[in-house]
């Protein structure tokens, strides 16, 4: 989980028509198998994946935790991994690491990550990444190399990041090695794990729980509060302890905050609960419920 403080979300809010831009640390994976080497360290059935589309995939352990919360970028090469820039190393160790009698060349390589409401016309080559949607009028795009800033709207103070957790969605900051990969949701699963494509690292156990429906331990929800709540607080319910706060982006006009907790199951209500971080009342729903 991320470590950063709870941010004004007010200062970071995008002026109208403009872009924010940012490069990005990815894994590169290319060569003659490529394709079918993904295919059987992906949860996401890679082949699926058409040129200059994308789709969130977990890496996963042998005993099915997880290793890596991934976003990947089919390009006219290979692949493009994003993940959590820290993590980055780790990622292409791992992928190393499974790599035998195999013909894929791998990489680090800088990538452009661009958001804004509407792609700019000098971008017509850029790749539409669908889910890392901040929201409804909050587009994501990415170029395959560094892309100078100057030429564009370009609204330095914003970073989505911090942002998304004001929309609800979710990023790379919000998974932790050894992590159920079921905390995301049954949603999120659906979208992120074929059950049909065939082995993978990790997908027995994957494949079990999801054949029985259950539910990870501890499920990452959202939540709202109309006072500000600092990451890291405990939750409590009736002076018990039902989880803790995980992200959080703070209204700087209006002091009221959002983000995302980690909640037990057993605490778990699909219509939603009330809960106390510290003395602020907050507001959490499951990410499944509608």
């Amino acid at each position: 989980m991320s470590e950063d403080v709870a941010t004004p979300i007010s200062a970071l809010a995008p002026r109208p028509g403009a872009l924010a831009v940012r490069s990005h640390q990815a894994v590169s994976v290319s060569g003659d198998d490529a394709t079918s080497f993904l295919q059987g360290q992906c949860s996401q059935d890679i082949a699926l994946l058409g040129e200059n589309s994308s789709a969130w995939t977990f890496v996963l352990e042998p005993d099915g935790k997880l290793g890596f919360l991934v976003f990947a970028v089919r390009v006219g090469d290979g692949y493009r991994l994003l993940c959590a820039e820290k993590e980055v190393d780790g990622l292409l160790a791992r992928l190393r690491r499974f790599a035998l009698r195999v013909a894929v060349i791998f990489a680090t390589t800088e990538v452009t990550l661009l958001f804004g409401p509407e792609r700019p016309q000098e971008l017509e080559d850029a790749v539409d990444l669908i889910g890392l949607q901040c929201g409804p009028s909050l587009n994501a795009w990415m170029i395959d190399s560094e892309h100078a800033s100057a030429g564009f709207d370009v609204d330095t103070v914003f970073d989505p990041w911090f942002t998304s957790a004001w929309f609800a969605h979710l990023d790379f900051n919000d998974a932790c090695e050894g992590m159920n990969p079921f905390s995301f949701g049954a949603s999120f699963i659906a979208g992120s794990c074929s059950f049909t494509k065939g082995c993978y690292t990790g997908q027995e156990l994957v494949a079990r729980v999801e054949a029985r429906g259950a539910q990870a331990p501890l499920q990452l929800c959202a939540f709202s509060a109309s006072g500000p709540v600092e990451t890291g607080l405990e939750l409590l319910r009736d002076g018990v302890s039902i989880g803790s706060v995980e992200r959080t982006a703070i209204d700087a006009a209006s002091g009221s905050t959002r983000g995302f907790c980690l909640v037990k199951r057993s605490a778990l209500s699909p219509d939603g609960f009330t809960a106390l971080a510290g003395q602020t009342e907050v507001s959490v729903r499951m990410l499944d419920a509608h």
